[in-house]
C-alpha cells in the first residue's frame, strides 16, 4: 500500500507540472503586431536633424577604399580633409603607404598631382578629373564630403518631390531628376539605408555601420557603391572633427617647379 501510495504521489506531481508548463506555453507570447508605416514627413524631419550641416564644421577623415572596375582594381587608403566647403584635399595612398596622387578641389579648378609621373592634371569638377583618372564616381568630392561627415542633407535638395513608406518601416524619398542624388531609402531613425540616381550612369550607393563620435550624431562608417561596370567600398577608419579653420597652406598644393600641367578633357 506504500509503495502504491508513493507512485500515485509522484503521479500527481507530474499531472501538475505538465498542466504548469501546458499554461505557460498557452500564456507565451502571441504573434507579433506590426508597427504601423512611418509617417514621411516626421521621417525626414529625422533625417534632416540627424544629418543637418554643422556650420562647415572642419575636419580630417582617413578611409579604406577598395576599387574594382572592367580594367582595373586596387586597394588604397584615402585622406580626405578641410571643410564642406572648398577647397578641399585629398591624398590617395596605395597599400605600402606610397602616395599615388594629390588632389586639391577649388571653386574654379581640381588640380590632381601624380608623383611618380611627375605630372600634374587639370579639370572642371572632382568628378570629371577622377573618371579620367581611372576612378568613376558619380558625385562630387564636395557632395561626398558631406555624406561621409554626416551632414547629407546639406547636399540634397531642401525638400523631396515624393515619398513612400515601406512596410519593413524604410522610406523611401524621390528627388527632382535634375540632381545627382535621385532617391533615398531612409530608417525610422532618420538614418541613411541607400541613395541612388541615374546620373551621369546608374548607380546605388548602400550606407552601413553607423558610430557616434564625441556625442555628435551617429555616422555611417561603411559606404558600398555599384554601377553597371564598377563597385567601391568605402570604409572610415578615422573621423576628426576640429574647433578652428584649417590654415591656408594645409589646403594648398605646392608643386614641384617645373611640373607640367595637363588639362584632361571629358
Amino acid at each position: 500500500m506504500i509503495r502504491k501510495h508513493s507512485r500515485l504521489k509522484w503521479r500527481a506531481l507530474g499531472l501538475v507540472l505538465l498542466a504548469a508548463f501546458l499554461q505557460a506555453c498557452a500564456a507565451g507570447p502571441g504573434p507579433r503586431i506590426p508597427l504601423p508605416a512611418p509617417d514621411p514627413e516626421q521621417v525626414w524631419s529625422r533625417f534632416k536633424d540627424m544629418h543637418a550641416s554643422r556650420e562647415k564644421a572642419p575636419f580630417w577623415l582617413k578611409a579604406s577604399l577598395n576599387y574594382s572596375g572592367p580594367k582595373t582594381g586596387q586597394r588604397s587608403t584615402l585622406e580626405l580633409w578641410g571643410s564642406p566647403g572648398l577647397p578641399l584635399r585629398m591624398d590617395l595612398k596605395a597599400g605600402l603607404g606610397i602616395t599615388v596622387s594629390m588632389l586639391r578641389i577649388a571653386e574654379d579648378e581640381v588640380l590632381a598631382y601624380y608623383p611618380r609621373r611627375e605630372t600634374a592634371y587639370t579639370a572642371r569638377s572632382s568628378r570629371q578629373a577622377l573618371k579620367a583618372l581611372a576612378f568613376a564616381c558619380p558625385l562630387g568630392l564636395q557632395d561626398l564630403a558631406l555624406i561621409l561627415t554626416g551632414q547629407a542633407a546639406a547636399a540634397l535638395p531642401p525638400s523631396y518631390a515624393q515619398a513612400e513608406a515601406g512596410a519593413d518601416g524604410g522610406t523611401t524619398f524621390g528627388f527632382a531628376a535634375s540632381g545627382p542624388v535621385q532617391s533615398m531609402r531612409v530608417d525610422r531613425q532618420g538614418r541613411i539605408i541607400s541613395m541612388s540616381g541615374q546620373r551621369p550612369y546608374p548607380w546605388t550607393l548602400q550606407v552601413d555601420d553607423y558610430e557616434q563620435i564625441n556625442g555628435r550624431p551617429a555616422t555611417a562608417h561603411s559606404y558600398r557603391l555599384k554601377t553597371d561596370t564598377h563597385t567601391a567600398l568605402l570604409r572610415i577608419k578615422e573621423l576628426r572633427f576640429r574647433s578652428f579653420p584649417w590654415p591656408e597652406n594645409a589646403l594648398s598644393l605646392p608643386l614641384p617647379e617645373g611640373t607640367p600641367r595637363v588639362p584632361l578633357g571629358e
